[in-house]
C-alpha cells in the first residue's frame, strides 16, 4: 500500500511536511497530519524553534504576575516569517509543544498502520 502517489515522487530538496502531505493519497494519516499542520501550536513551535535556534530572538526572563497569581518564566512575544507571536508562559510553551509531540506520535502510529508494522 504506497502513501505517496507514484507519480508525484519530490527531490530531497524540496521535503518539507506541507510538500508531502501534497503528494500523499488520502488516507487517515494525510488528514491527521493537515490538522497537525494547521494548529497554531504546531505553527508556534515551529516558529520558535527556529527562531530561538537560528536567531536567538526569543526574549525570556522570571515573571511575576499579581494579577494572575503566577510565577514562572515568561516567553516574549516574537514575529517569524512575518507572523507575529503572542508571549506565553513557559509551561504554556510545554503544554503546547506536548500537544504536538503527542500528535506526532499518534500519526506515526497511522504510519505504521498503513505500511502493516
Amino acid at each position: 500500500m504506497l502513501i505517496i502517489r507514484p507519480s508525484k515522487r519530490l527531490l530531497v530538496d524540496d521535503c518539507s511536511i506541507k510538500n508531502v502531505i501534497a503528494v500523499m493519497r488520502a488516507s487517515p494519516l494525510r488528514s491527521r497530519l493537515e490538522i497537525l499542520v494547521q494548529s497554531d501550536w504546531f505553527a508556534y513551535v515551529t516558529a520558535f524553534v527556529n527562531t530561538t535556534k537560528h536567531q536567538r530572538l526569543v526574549q525570556h526572563a522570571l515573571s511575576v504576575s499579581l494579577e494572575q497569581n503566577r510565577v514562572g518564566i515568561q516567553m516574549g512575544s516574537f514575529s517569524y516569517r512575518g507572523k507575529p507571536y503572542a508571549g506565553y508562559w513557559g509551561l504554556e510553551v510545554l503544554q503546547g509543544a506536548l500537544e504536538v509531540k503527542n500528535t506526532i506520535t499518534e500519526c506515526g502510529r497511522l504510519l505504521n498502520a498503513e505500511l502493516g508494522v
